[in-house]
């Protein structure tokens, strides 16, 4: 079927470039004076188009039986080319070129242009099978959770064995841990004894114990933060207190340390009685962590060898979850490149290591077990890692799926806007010089309201897709205003207003619609540009906090421009019933604003 793809976006191309050819010549056309030339050429291209047409009918029928996806994928890209008139209006361009009129022969051939990149698309970007890639991300997120579960598991478990391989120095670096403790406490009840003794108008002395406090503060958070790391010597579970009595410890060591910095701050402003409240409170926390580092000393002391066959069984428990992890990840579909799902190898490797791990523990070789565990562990983080690149990986290529279709969406909008915003004009211009509207411009005003009305729904379908990516704060919000703009601008234009309120609206509309453009081109491009190699273990967002930092601010300039177009309107008499609507919208939208800067404070605060 490679050839076939092939074949097919070659035939596209070539229409999508015989369409480009000839809108670069009608702009060159001073030179050829060939405006019949032209029309053959755009001729030539609606016969292309014809001819790939059939081409889709007859390809269909042929691969119905042998691959039904293929065949669906070319029905939809023919319905699409109907459904889009391109045929209609190769024809039209061609009778424009004929009669020289090339300003809108132009501007059809690039709208005619934009309609054959969505049919492109749909033979391209859609023949990648979007619903098994959520379904290997789901599946990959399944496998990301269950190899973390299992590997904070083998954690704790070497953790254990560590210390009663090691139980000699275990209980000695405790003790050295608790003697530290000890003295903390005494320094701190001196202190503390300073500061009662100290009154509020003896600034000096108290400046000299806030300064004490503050490196007593010091030993507290450096107290804290070895604990897990000196007490045994594994590599693999260094750093981690798994114990509840190290966890405990650690916790009450934390709270001491806010009590003294709190101490200090109070010292600092000669609040001494406040300050010693604080002392006292620091003191109740590390002899709270004393006395949590002693239970855990005496139960490691009192350890008996006979806990390594209750260790070996936890160990076959974690062995058989890693089985079990296993047949999972054999049930996900494989990547031809590979032997197997990622992480599937060091998984297996894990599980082989705590065997022989358990085996250890069995022949009372505490040791040669936590050999095995630290082996366990280090393949589950390889597994880890894995399976988190190919999700960032995978969760690129989504996001430069979506970026590519919502900036085809706003292309497309972009373009009836402007088609709508000119037809406004003419009848606005008409007005002018005739002084009134006739019956045919209060028609053709209606139904201006009515494509309004229909860019409004497409606003509210993205605006429902971006609500469903959940990464962006501003965006949605920008698309919401744009679709009641939208539903302005249709009844603005069923009143009959082509006034210039109405059409500075109108291009407040398109400037949006461009910037939306702008900024997911940007990032469109960079993602492609890294090759989706990002390595983020979370949603990737639409766009940076930076583009919706500027659409923030483009919003809040549209509702100052706005704000002295009604002002003028003001100017000239009272506001009708239709500019009052516009006054609360543009409230409305004022409010969005500023909640929408609350959230971005809030979220890169």
């Amino acid at each position: 079927m490679v050839p076939f793809r092939l074949n097919f976006r070659n035939v596209m191309i070539v229409a999508i470039l015989a369409v480009v050819t000839g809108h670069c010549l009608a702009d060159d056309w001073e030179q050829t004076k060939r405006t019949s030339s032209l029309g053959i050429r755009q001729q030539r291209v609606k016969r292309m188009m014809q001819e790939l047409d059939r081409k889709f009918q007859d390809l269909a029928q042929k691969l119905q039986a042998t691959e039904p996806e293929q065949a669906k994928l070319l029905i939809k890209a023919f319905q699409q080319s109907r459904e889009r008139l391109i045929e209609q209006r190769m024809e039209e361009i061609s009778g424009l070129l004929d009669t020289a009129n090339f300003s809108d022969a132009d501007k059809k051939q690039g709208e005619v242009q934009l309609e054959l990149d969505a049919v492109l698309r749909v033979l391209l970007d859609q023949s990648k099978n979007w619903d098994q890639v959520n379904a290997e991300m789901e599946q990959l997120e399944s496998m990301r959770k269950a190899v973390q579960e299992l590997l904070e598991k083998q954690r704790d478990q070497l953790h254990e064995t560590d210390r009663l391989a090691n139980q000699d120095k275990t209980v000695a670096n405790l003790d050295e841990q608790i003697k530290e403790l000890g003295e903390l406490i005494e320094a701190q009840s001196q202190l503390s004894q300073k500061t009662e003794q100290t009154k509020s108008n003896e600034q000096p002395e108290l400046n000299k114990l806030a300064t004490k406090q503050e490196e007593l503060q010091q030993k507290t958070d450096q107290l804290a933060n070895s604990m897990g790391k000196q007490d045994f010597e594994s590599k693999a579970s260094a750093g981690k207190p798994s114990s509840s009595g190290e966890e405990k410890c650690k916790a009450c060591l934390g709270n001491a340390s806010k009590s003294q910095k709190s101490a200090s701050q109070k010292l600092a402003q000669a609040l001494p009685q406040d300050a010693q409240k604080d002392e006292q409170k620091s003191l109740e926390q590390l002899q709270k962590a004393v006395d949590a580092l002693k239970e855990e000393r005496d139960r490691i002391a009192r350890l008996p060898k006979e806990m390594l066959d209750q260790m070996a069984q936890k160990q076959e428990a974690t062995s058989e979850d890693a089985k079990k992890l296993i047949d999972d990840m054999n049930q996900m579909p494989e990547n031809k490149s590979d032997s197997g799902p990622k992480g599937k190898k060091n998984v297996e490797q894990a599980q082989q290591s705590m065997q022989q791990a358990a085996d250890g523990l069995r022949q009372s070789d505490a040791k040669a077990a936590v050999k095995e565990q630290e082996k366990a562990v280090d393949e589950l983080k390889q597994a880890l890692d894995q399976i988190e690149k190919r999700l960032a990986q995978l969760r690129e290529e989504t996001l430069i799926d979506r970026l590519a279709r919502l900036e085809a969406r706003f292309r497309s909008m972009l373009s009836k806007q402007t088609e709508v915003t000119q037809s406004t004009v003419s009848v606005h211009a008409k007005q002018t010089v005739a002084g009134k509207l006739t019956r045919g411009d209060l028609i053709g005003l209606r139904k201006l309201a009515t494509e309004e009305r229909e860019l409004a729904e497409e606003a509210n379908q993205t605006n429902e897709m971006l609500i469903e990516d959940g990464t962006s704060i501003v965006f949605p919000r920008v698309v919401s205003n744009l679709q009641a703009d939208l539903v302005r601008l249709g009844e603005l234009l069923e009143d009959g207003r082509a006034d210039e309120y109405t059409q500075a609206l109108q291009h407040d509309v398109a400037v949006t619609l461009q910037e939306l453009i702008d900024a997911l081109q940007r990032n469109l491009q960079k993602k492609k540009s890294e090759g989706g190699s990002g390595q983020c273990n979370c949603e990737p967002p639409l766009v940076p906090g930076s583009a919706e930092l500027k659409m923030l601010r483009s919003m809040q300039l549209r509702v100052h421009h706005r704000t002295e177009l009604l002002g003028k309107v003001l100017e000239s008499g009272e506001l009708d019933s239709s500019m009052k609507k516009e006054v609360a919208a543009l409230t409305e939208m004022q409010k969005k604003v500023a909640e929408m800067a609350l959230e971005m404070s809030e979220k890169y605060r």
